[in-house]
């Protein structure tokens, strides 16, 4: 019975997880009318489904103990982890679909000095193997996930390593644009950083 507790207890912080990180992920893509970054919400959206499967699979391994009002607790917070999966899900395809900025839009666009990146670490690029610090330190962008295989990482920590193939999304300030993408596809170290250093 432990066990099973448990892993209930880690699909639901995996569920609380996955779903505060679209909804956050979905908001950036209406923002900043962010087309690829949509396409991964809808992609992440899939495999948030299966883990909600699982989720209300193994509540029901519980319900064998007798304790109904606790099981439906599980449930309904597990539907409302749902629900904000859904909500950033449609938000996404709201992006998809527009063929042009909304002027309320453009107008925070235009204001605002931030962007969101998304680039690949690449074989043998100055990135991979190297931890978020590191590539935070040296791109001046803010790592707010990072996608490895078909697994999700939100805010990963500073001293997480990077490998080929994970994608990662970045947020940071406008002048640094392209320094990620730089950063995980080429060997060498940002030229503006060597000259500094």
């Amino acid at each position: 019975m432990k066990n099973k507790v448990q892993s209930v207890k880690d699909l639901l912080i995996e569920l609380k997880e996955t779903s505060e990180m679209m909804i956050d992920l979905a908001f950036l893509a209406l923002l900043y009318n962010h087309k690829t970054l949509s396409e991964e919400i809808l992609r992440l959206e899939e495999s948030f489904d299966e883990l909600h499967t699982e989720f209300e699979l193994k509540v029901l391994e519980l319900n064998k103990g007798g304790n109904k009002e606790g099981i439906l607790g599980l449930v309904r917070i597990g539907y409302a982890a749902e629900n904000l999966a859904d909500a950033a899900s449609n938000i996404a395809e709201i992006v998809l679909r527009l063929k042009h900025t909304h002027p309320i839009v453009k107008s925070a666009l235009e204001e605002s000095e931030e962007i969101v990146e998304l680039a690949v670490v690449k074989k043998g690029s100055w990135s991979e193997g190297m931890s978020v610090e590191d590539v935070e330190e040296e791109s001046s962008m803010n790592i707010i996930a990072i996608k490895r295989g078909e697994k999700w990482k939100y805010r990963p920590e500073p001293d997480f390593h990077l490998a080929a193939g994970d994608l990662i999304i970045g947020r940071g300030f406008i002048e640094n644009k392209g320094s990620l993408e730089t950063l995980c596809s080429e060997s060498e170290k940002l030229e503006v950083s060597e000259s500094s250093s």
